[in-house]
């Protein structure tokens, strides 16, 4: 098997499969997770720009919430979805779900102040392009780890600058990767089974015609054929061509040492028949000594020649197994 040329093509083309769905996997899986982050910050950040338009303030510049972010997510005690607006470390309002903790924000580095107007709507690209959003990642008051973004934001009515947070669990998105991942590996288990199936029934059906020709060899070889069919694929009737000329060849050879080998041997029997003869008229034991030689040599030619005429119908080639 080692030598076998079919089990060459097909763990080569196994191998090909597997690494290039492999590849394929892991990146499939690397762009649907950028995909879910993106989301997932588009997401916190609609939540981030809500509170912005929620916020107020009264005459005399007290902060005021108009309203608060309504996904059901932020009324869950400890569910990871938390926001929270804050003035100089003080909480000026935050989610039920965060039972009145604070999150364990860290410094920001970006260090930008976005200034603003009322009513003026806050574009995502015009933060990130100002350095004024950030995103961190920290434990939240269950220990989970949360994906946060952080905006700085000073309002003209506002004294301080007012830092907004929103907060999502990062366990979220490693569930829905982990899931598509799991799903990608079924599918491409699937798809891989199908196409090394494929392969080997393709190899299969491609070395048939080597299987033909190696038994066609055996009728050649037994006798049974003088020389290959010609009805062999392109890629392979070169080499049957050659072969059938080998044959060709061969016979001629065969035939022309043939008839020299007859030719011989009737130029030695008429001789021979003198010999004996002459032989015959010779009345001692050298005559009779003569006569047994000449009688060996005679049935040595007979021997030869038959031989020689078995040989047009003897194996001409040794077979030898392809696959």
């Amino acid at each position: 098997m080692r030598n076998s040329l079919s089990l060459r093509i097909m763990l080569s083309g196994a191998v090909v499969v597997i690494l290039t769905l492999l590849i394929t996997a892991i990146l499939l899986v690397y762009l649907f997770r950028e995909h879910i982050e993106q989301h997932f910050d588009a997401l916190l950040f609609d939540h981030i720009e809500e509170l912005v338009a929620a916020t107020s303030f009264t005459p005399d510049g007290s902060f005021k919430l108009n309203w608060s972010p309504q996904d059901p997510r932020f009324q869950l005690p400890n569910s990871g979805w938390y926001w929270e607006i804050r003035q100089a470390e003080k909480t000026l309002s935050s989610s039920r779900s965060l039972q009145g903790e604070q999150l364990n924000v860290s410094k920001l580095q970006g260090g930008g102040v976005l200034t603003v107007l009322r009513k003026k709507r806050l574009l995502l690209s015009e933060l990130m392009a100002e350095s004024l959003l950030e995103i961190q990642h920290f434990s939240g008051p269950d220990n989970k780890l949360l994906h946060a973004q952080l905006l700085v934001i000073t309002f003209p009515q506002a004294n301080q600058e007012i830092l907004y947070i929103a907060t999502g669990p990062i366990s979220e998105v490693d569930y829905d990767v982990s899931r598509f991942a799991k799903q990608v590996i079924i599918s491409f288990w699937v798809l891989g089974s199908g196409l090394i199936l494929a392969i080997v029934f393709q190899v299969r059906i491609a070395l048939k015609p080597l299987k033909a020709m190696s038994n066609a060899i055996g009728d050649v070889q037994q006798g049974k054929k003088e020389r290959l069919p010609e009805n062999y694929p392109d890629e392979i009737q070169v080499v049957v061509s050659e072969i059938n000329s080998l044959l060709a060849h061969r016979t001629e050879t065969l035939l022309r040492a043939r008839k020299d080998l007859g030719n011989l041997a009737h130029t030695i029997k008429n001789p021979l028949a003198v010999i004996i003869n002459e032989a015959d008229c010779i009345k001692n034991e050298s005559g009779q000594l003569i006569h047994n030689k000449a009688e060996l040599i005679a049935a040595n030619l007979d021997h030869y020649l038959a031989r020689a005429r078995a040989a047009g119908t003897a194996n001409l080639l040794v077979l030898v197994p392809i696959l």
